[in-house]
């Protein structure tokens, strides 16, 4: 929609192809959510549109890192569809990171490369934005484990980073679309949930409450928490608690928190929400709206 929208604004709006040459000099490009690369005439923007741009549209650039034969490879295939010779992985998934201070490119391949056994391609798509690619190519390989990798990668080198964690995919020649499903999930996944690391399973679902309308929301939200509306720690306990799997032992803890208090506030909210939280599907309803009824950080 976003891609239709300013093609009717500049129609000499361009994709990126196999067979076309990146012209920074004359284009500003730029990427969709959805992985899709487009150029716009410079001499069509303006200076305050170019920014409007920059600020919600992520800016494509390859001045990146020397690429590896490997990297080369995967990005010709992914960004181009020309397949690579890779005819070893029995499995492969995308690790798609942003980082929140800009970085030496060539410093974080290095760092990354240094915390585990085998090499990983890593592909950029921004100053703040990549993928890494991790291949099984031998089913004795254990698969990289990013939770515990990433305290020391943000300690060693001062940065606050964030990975979305793909499923396995087995298919090398839908790579591409593979790819794309892959930074779309991350791209709902990462401004709504807060943690450093993660995976598919709990990104999901926020495509499916992404594809609720604004009126639906507002509507979920004031038939659950009307009455405790103004209440916005109760609100957060309940979501620490049930995100924890409802082990009150650990939210307490999370939450710096006496069990008792905690068992409280859950009692209070069920008193007042008519909600029954102990129960799976009232647990179940509560967390997903709780999702929707973002608070500020």
């Amino acid at each position: 929609m976003v891609l239709h929208e300013l093609k009717n604004m500049y129609p000499d709006i361009k994709m990126l192809s196999s067979d076309q040459e990146m012209d920074y000099q004359h284009f500003a490009w730029y990427q969709t959510p959805d992985g899709e690369v487009f150029g716009i005439p410079k001499k069509d923007l303006t200076e305050k549109e170019e920014k409007l741009l920059d600020a919600f549209l992520t800016k494509y650039e390859i001045h990146k890192p020397f690429l590896s034969d490997r990297e080369k490879h995967w990005h010709d295939f992914i960004r181009y569809g020309q397949h690579p010779p890779f005819d070893n992985i029995l499995r492969y998934r995308f690790i798609v990171f942003q980082i929140k201070d800009k970085i030496d490119h060539h410093f974080f391949n290095e760092a990354v490369q240094a915390l585990f056994p085998y090499s990983m391609p890593i592909l950029w798509s921004s100053d703040h934005e990549g993928a890494i690619i991790e291949e099984i190519t031998d089913e004795s390989q254990e698969s990289a484990n990013f939770s515990d990798v990433i305290n020391t990668f943000m300690s060693d080198t001062y940065t606050n980073i964030r990975f979305y964690i793909s499923e396995f995919f087995h298919h090398v020649d839908r790579a591409p679309q593979h790819f794309q499903w892959a930074n779309k999930v991350a791209q709902k996944a990462f401004p709504s949930s807060q943690k450093s690391v993660i995976h598919y399973v709990d990104a999901f679902i926020y495509l499916f409450l992404d594809a609720l309308s604004e009126s639906d929301r507002d509507q979920m939200i004031s038939s659950l928490f009307d009455n405790i509306k103004d209440e916005p720690e109760l609100l957060e306990t309940v979501k620490v608690f049930l995100s924890c799997n409802s082990n009150a032992t650990m939210a307490s803890k999370k939450l710096y928190m006496h069990r008792n208090s905690l068992q409280y506030r859950i009692e209070k909210f069920i008193d007042k929400t008519g909600i029954d939280i102990k129960s799976f599907h009232g647990a179940l309803t509560t967390y997903l709206v709780l999702l929707l009824n973002k608070q500020p950080e």
